[in-house]
């Protein structure tokens, strides 16, 4: 088993899922990998998007979530 190193697993693996995530979460700007570290640059959507769902969202949410599975 793999155990993240805390130099950004969890950014690496964010960025990787970014295509299949789509509109449900912050479109990602960039990506990159430094000296080791993840880096990555979302863009900024104000307000909250739990608040923003509708059904339809909700059931992407859903669909994706079973998708990842």
């Amino acid at each position: 088993m793999r155990v993240g190193n805390a130099r950004g697993d969890a950014v690496t693996v964010g960025a990787q899922l970014a295509p299949v995530v789509g509109d449900l979460g912050p479109p990602l700007l960039g990506h990159q990998i430094v000296d080791g570290w993840s880096i990555a640059v979302d863009d900024f959507i104000p307000g909250s998007a739990i608040d923003s769902w509708d059904d339809h969202a909700v059931r992407a949410m859903a669909e994706l979530s079973f998708r990842l599975r």
